[in-house]
């Protein structure tokens, strides 16, 4: 697939868990384009999601969450595929980022890092295996939309758990 010049990888299943979720984050939303993204503002929703049936390929982590390197460590533990591949979303200063993390932005993100940085991890993949196709996931029910035409959905802990039946 060829868009505005650059080649685009195979579209991959992105979780993104951010320290303060902004629906109006535009960059980061168009930086998704044509990937599967789901938006978390909490650590347990980015869990849930993923012990929920959500398989994603790449996991964008903003280091202000409390504990973002134990969810990194979970969510490489708790994937059953190979290669999940965890950035670091961290701010340009900071240097000292846990061994979980493959690959660093910071923040704020602009688009062209985004596709900068879905180029290298689809690079990275092939060097690594070829990884075998997977469904992708679908929209989970009772999720608010954040972007009227790209495949992202937003939840909050408290979504997923009324979603799943969970206390």
């Amino acid at each position: 697939m060829v868009s505005y010049g650059y080649v685009q990888p195979q579209p991959f299943n992105v979780l993104v868990a951010l320290a303060d979720a902004d629906p109006n984050d535009t960059s980061m939303i168009s930086g998704m384009r044509g990937h599967y993204a789901l938006f978390c503002d909490e650590p347990v929703s980015a869990i849930i999601a993923v012990e929920n049936g959500f398989s994603p390929d790449v996991a964008i982590i903003d280091l202000r969450l409390p504990d973002a390197t134990r969810l990194a460590q979970k969510l490489i533990e708790s994937v059953a595929i190979q290669g999940l591949t965890c950035v670091a979303l961290c701010h340009p200063l900071d240097m000292n980022v846990s061994p979980h993390f493959t690959f660093r932005l910071s923040y704020p993100v602009v688009v062209s890092e985004l596709e900068q940085l879905f180029l290298a991890v689809a690079r990275s993949s092939r060097q690594t295996s070829e990884r075998p196709a997977r469904h992708r996931s679908e929209s989970i029910d009772d999720c608010e939309s954040v972007a009227h035409d790209r495949q992202c959905i937003k939840l909050s802990a408290r979504t997923v758990r009324a979603a799943l039946g969970v206390n």
